[in-house]
């Protein structure tokens, strides 16, 4: 897509406040809530992030930015609603070509099905799916909800392409559907937790976990990950970094925001996003690995980063379903500067002559403060 289209987009977006005009649409509360107008409700759970300039709904998972609202609103296409956000905000957009109004297009469907996708999975939950997430991960259907978590019975490519009448061809390049060798297409996922990656109200990506031990363990859609797991949790200027979807999740729900890597190794495309925090809370497993990810995090983070350290053999998820918040708050409140833990690692009784060498890496990180 055309660069400067891009750009355009952005600028009218930039022109629109998204609570005014959401709220010339819907009765929003002084919180910026209101009773999701996509689908029936009881209690608000729709959401509109002004800072940010997105809407979520944490009962059904609608969500985007003014023009995904506007589409659902008014049942307009994209073009529609940004030709008329155009000339409200005085922006000329008939300059740009057939081919940029075909990719801007393209890129719109395909977020619409990862949405889909990641919806239609969660309504279809299976007992046997419930069971492992309310029972063996004691999450609770608020939670769940709150993440849209799913689980994938099969039938999507039907769901997507009959129901819907996306291209399978679009289907396919979105990741959720697969061609094979002999021409055939077949749902990308099958027999897995579904756990969708949510950034600014929208669908960035999906996970799938096995829940009989089948290899992989978890499955990610094709393609270069650009988001983090629950990434708005960066909007915290002191977020927690943990290494896995559950870990994120089951301290969600006990009122503490993280963000979860998925791996330790920290692409350098996402350093860029820790670097407005004030602090870095890193915790991770209590095992090896764990421990070879907080030096390289505390390589990379250095004076930004602190470290909670956690009881051998546990992880944030088991750690919080095995004891309470305030044990965890307090593991937290004496977290150490990474300098600081790196220091405290070097044996009591080690060796004079070999402590100079012991003491090199952490001489070479002071210098790089």
């Amino acid at each position: 897509m055309n660069t400067d289209f891009s750009i355009i987009i952005q600028q009218v977006k930039d022109r629109i406040d998204i609570g005014d005009m959401i709220r010339s649409k819907i009765q929003l509360n002084n919180q910026n809530k209101a009773l999701c107008p996509f689908h029936e409700e009881t209690t608000p759970s729709f959401s509109v992030n002004i800072r940010n300039q997105y809407f979520y709904c944490f009962g059904c998972g609608a969500g985007g930015d003014i023009f995904t609202f506007l589409q659902k609103y008014e049942k307009k296409s994209f073009w529609e609603v940004l030709t008329d956000l155009s000339y409200q905000v005085g922006i000329n957009i008939k300059e740009f070509s057939d081919e940029d109004r075909k990719d801007i297009e393209q890129d719109r469907q395909i977020a619409e099905i990862l949405s889909e996708t990641a919806k239609y999975y969660h309504n279809n939950l299976t007992g046997e799916a419930r069971k492992y997430l309310e029972v063996e991960r004691k999450l609770t259907r608020e939670t769940i909800n709150r993440f849209q978590i799913g689980f994938a019975v099969g039938g999507l490519k039907q769901h997507l392409t009959e129901t819907c009448k996306y291209p399978l061809d679009l289907c396919v390049k979105a990741g959720v559907l697969r061609k094979k060798d002999d021409g055939k297409v077949y749902d990308y996922f099958y027999k897995r937790i579904i756990l969708p990656s949510i950034n600014k109200g929208r669908i960035v990506n999906l996970s799938g976990r096995s829940i009989d031990n089948s290899e992989p363990k978890y499955l990610h859609l094709p393609g270069e990950q650009k988001f983090l797991f629950n990434e708005d949790a960066l909007e915290n200027n002191k977020p927690i970094i943990v290494e896995g979807f559950f870990d994120s999740i089951t301290l969600h729900q006990a009122g503490i925001n993280s963000v979860a890597l998925i791996s330790t190794n920290l692409k350098s495309e996402f350093i860029h996003k820790f670097l407005k925090c004030e602090s870095i809370f890193l915790c991770l497993d209590g095992d090896d690995a764990g421990r070879k990810g907080i030096k390289r995090l505390g390589d990379t983070f250095l004076d930004k980063a602190k470290v909670i350290q956690l009881p051998d053999g546990t992880d944030p998820d088991s750690f919080i379903r095995s004891n309470s918040i305030d044990d965890f708050n307090n593991l937290k409140g004496i977290a150490q500067d990474f300098i600081q833990y790196e220091i405290s690692l070097i044996p009591a009784d080690a060796d004079k002559i070999e402590l100079p060498y012991i003491l090199a890496p952490v001489m070479k990180q002071l210098s790089r403060l």
